[in-house]
């Protein structure tokens, strides 16, 4: 247990890593209180004597700020400024923003879903996860342009703006047309088209969407994402499943894996194609299983990944494990230049059962080995 106020130390041995460049830092969501406020992290490596800080100041709550437990944080080689003590205000000021929402004209487009946006600077700043909502009027209507007045932090020049929503309610899917945002505090305006679904039935199934601002230099991105469920007894799953991918320039968000068809069946490979931030080139992958529906287990055996912005290149996450309540929901993949299946060592495995009255077993047995380079999984 992590206590608030205290610092704690683990000792981590790890394959040698070189300059650290970032960490991912996150939690499962588990126990009694999951919700965790981290300062920050200081990792030294005890060969070089390097002593490396991670800033953070941030929750990792699902119902606080921009409700991410997982975050992706930058080394620096000078420690961070200490945080405001209690009670006194945060460094960054507070700004008027006026945030115009316009629903689509189009069938269905309305949504009784609660809607909210983050606005994210260029210095890598964000304000965290802003409730759109005007009490007692009908928001999100077909047609409607809603308009909303808020206060946040002032993350200076506007990079990108993350739009989603919770999806409830009896009718939540929604089309967006745009969002508008004005800094009423400098004048500085922005528009973020967007023009199609957010909805867990429609388009690419998405119900989070980052937006740039008009004029930028973004160019559209999308990701093929292959998925190969592992072809042994129960390896199908109906659970949801969801990925985050990082790369050089930061981390997609978490991107749902859906299509009209019955996927994660046993032996399947199936693809989806979504439109998400290109994240330059990609480090690792979080996979994540919500553990829903009859048969939830999910053998995952690997994933593939191509992106729009250089389609000549083709990543692997290897995975070869169980995604369930026993062996863990979430799993962090490293990225492969190639498939890394046909060099995978082959261990030989010897059990030796007791010679004595019942000790034998009809259940099936598993077996997961730890070394530093990671698990081998079940």
């Amino acid at each position: 247990m992590l206590n608030a106020g205290t610092t704690d130390e683990f000792q981590v041995p790890c394959r040698t890593l070189g300059t650290l460049q970032e960490l991912v830092l996150g939690h499962d969501n588990t126990g009694l209180n999951a919700n965790w406020h981290c300062e920050l992290v200081s990792i030294t490596d005890l060969a070089t004597k390097t002593t490396y800080w991670f800033a953070c100041n941030k929750w990792f709550d699902l119902a606080k700020e921009d409700g991410r437990i997982e975050r992706v944080l930058k080394a620096s080689l000078t420690p961070p400024p200490p945080p405001p003590a209690p009670g006194v205000a945060p460094a960054r000021p507070t700004v008027p923003y006026q945030i115009t929402v316009m629903t689509s004209n189009v069938s269905g487009a309305g949504t009784d879903a609660n809607v909210f946006v983050v606005l994210y600077g260029e210095d890598g700043s964000d304000t965290g996860r802003i409730k759109l909502d005007n009490p007692g009027r009908n928001d999100f209507e077909k047609g409607q342009k809603d308009v909303f007045e808020v206060v946040a932090a002032d993350v200076g020049l506007l990079r990108k703006l993350r739009v989603g929503h919770d999806n409830s309610g009896a009718g939540p899917a929604w089309h967006l047309a745009y969002v508008e945002v004005l800094n009423k505090a400098t004048g500085a305006h922005y528009v973020f088209k967007c023009n199609r679904w957010l909805s867990e039935k429609d388009d690419d199934f998405q119900i989070e969407r980052d937006l740039f601002p008009q004029g930028s230099n973004v160019v559209e991105n999308v990701y093929t994402i292959a998925v190969t469920t592992s072809d042994i007894s129960g390896a199908g799953t109906d659970a949801n499943i969801t990925v985050i991918l990082y790369g050089e320039k930061g981390e997609t968000g978490r991107l749902k894996l859906d299509n009209p068809k019955n996927n994660f069946e046993r032996g399947d490979t199936d693809v989806f194609n979504i439109t998400a931030e290109d994240v330059g080139p990609l480090r690792s992958m979080k996979v994540s299983s919500d553990d829903k529906g009859l048969g939830s287990a999910w053998h995952l055996d690997i994933v593939t990944v191509v992106s729009s912005a250089k389609p000549s290149v083709k990543y692997w996450f290897y995975c070869g494990q169980w995604l369930s309540q026993e062996h863990g929901l979430d799993k962090t993949l490293r990225a492969e230049l190639s498939d890394p299946r046909p060099n995978l060592p082959t261990y030989t495995i010897t059990t030796h059962t007791s010679d004595i009255s019942g000790a034998g077993t009809d259940a099936q047995v598993f077996i997961n080995l730890f070394g530093v380079k990671g698990e081998s999984g079940p």
